[in-house]
């Protein structure tokens, strides 16, 4: 956009201010004859949202592209949740997933984190979500982010969960879940032990 030009909607964005503008009234069931004046108001607010006077789409919008400009690539991960935690160091909610054993998981167990639960409320949610499905089969989209640190340059950050259903095999016969050893003696740095101590439980509240 040239700052120096005057403001004009493209005929694309007028399209579309109509197009949801039209979708606004119709969600409040008016008749076309009595909500003219209703519909002109809508035209002018989603209008005024789209211009460049407006903060209310800019600022939500530049949010969300912040959120993954770390972002290196994106790769999911399958297996079984099986437990919660709280890094307390960080704030983050630790998950461990049961998967298939790789070269650089040997034991079948991995550690996904998500953001910080102290400030982040879509991590917050997921790891309460999690917390409430242990031993269920997930899907895990799962972002490789640059941290600018020479000593860690990338961590794995967890940004969504598709639950799969119960791993049958992890709940006894009378739809218990059976708690699961994790193995903390290979899920820290280098396959090594991992820090205990840094961690809480999480309260799904």
């Amino acid at each position: 956009m040239d700052d120096n030009k005057p403001f004009e909607f493209s005929a694309e964005q007028r399209s579309e201010i109509l197009r949801t503008a039209l979708t606004v009234e119709a969600a409040q069931k008016s008749l076309p004859v009595e909500s003219q004046e209703n519909l002109d108001q809508i035209i002018e607010r989603v209008g005024f949202l789209l211009s460049p006077g407006s903060m209310a789409v800019a600022g939500p919008l530049s949010r969300v592209e912040s959120r993954y400009k770390n972002v290196k690539q994106w790769k999911h991960i399958k297996g079984t949740l099986i437990h919660v935690d709280r890094e307390t160091t960080s704030g983050r909610a630790i998950l461990v997933i049961a998967t298939e054993p790789t070269k650089d998981y040997p034991l079948g167990q991995e550690i996904v984190r998500t953001n910080s639960t102290e400030w982040d409320d879509i991590a917050k949610n997921l790891a309460r979500t999690a917390a409430r499905r242990i031993g269920e089969n997930v899907l895990l989209r799962v972002a490789i982010e640059n941290t600018g640190n020479a000593r860690k340059p990338t961590v794995r950050v967890l940004h969504d969960i598709s639950f799969r259903g119960a791993d049958t095999r992890l709940f006894d016969q009378n739809g218990n879940y059976v708690p699961q050893q994790v193995r903390w003696d290979a899920l820290g740095p280098m396959n090594g032990q991992f820090d205990t101590s840094k961690l809480a439980t999480f309260q799904p509240r």
